[in-house]
């Protein structure tokens, strides 16, 4: 019974190629040839040697770039069929796997991710001070402040003015109505927790509820 497989091997480690396989009995020559085939896969020649040992390496610049090489060995025996083998190798280094491509596929990745990230940010921005509160909060303050400041009471009219309002069912309702309201659309107060039920005895005015820190 004739032998089976040549078992063919090969590494490249920097600028050399080392080729081996299996020395098997009965035959007497290993013809090898080496092809390296570029980016577009055409493949072409760059050694040929007939050897009667079992190893080959050879050292030389052209391994040192980033292609695929493929090795091809055929055995010669007078007592057996011929015997054929062939592998791809390639060089290992990280250089080579840095291709364009994945260069560019890192890249527009690590871009999207950190716009992603940069959109969570503005959303929990926004969320936390939202835009339209904030500008609200700015003009209801000015309105109020034009109403209010800019034609207060004068001194001499107040003792009258306080006795126009102390005639009314409510005093000062109106006043106070709209203070709430102006709280409530620029410093978006929040009494939840004075409004508690637990929590309404500890009020100590009836009219005026505590704010709850947010």
């Amino acid at each position: 019974m004739g032998p089976h497989k040549l078992h063919l091997a090969g590494h490249i480690e920097d600028n050399s190629l080392e080729v081996r396989w299996t020395m098997l009995q009965g035959f007497h020559n290993f013809k090898l040839r080496i092809d390296k085939c570029d980016a577009k896969m055409d493949c072409y020649t760059i050694h040929k040697e007939d050897l009667t040992i079992n190893k080959m390496v050879l050292h030389e610049e052209i391994f040192s770039q980033c292609s695929l090489y493929n090795v091809h060995i055929e055995a010669e025996s007078l007592q057996y069929q011929d015997l054929r083998d062939e592998i791809s190798v390639s060089n290992e280094k990280i250089e080579c796997y840095l291709t364009e491509n994945l260069v560019f596929t890192v890249g527009f990745s690590l871009l999207g991710l950190l716009l992603l990230g940069m959109v969570a940010m503005i959303c929990y921005y926004t969320r936390k001070h939202p835009l339209h509160k904030r500008v609200r909060s700015r003009l209801y303050s000015r309105l109020y402040s034009q109403d209010m400041y800019h034609q207060p009471v004068k001194k001499v009219e107040l003792e009258q003015f306080m006795e126009i309002k102390m005639k009314e069912s409510d005093p000062f309702r109106q006043e106070f109505d709209r203070l709430d309201k102006l709280a409530s659309d620029t410093i978006q107060r929040a009494t939840m927790i004075a409004e508690m039920p637990a929590m309404k005895k500890r009020n100590r005015l009836g009219n005026v509820i505590n704010l709850t820190s947010v």
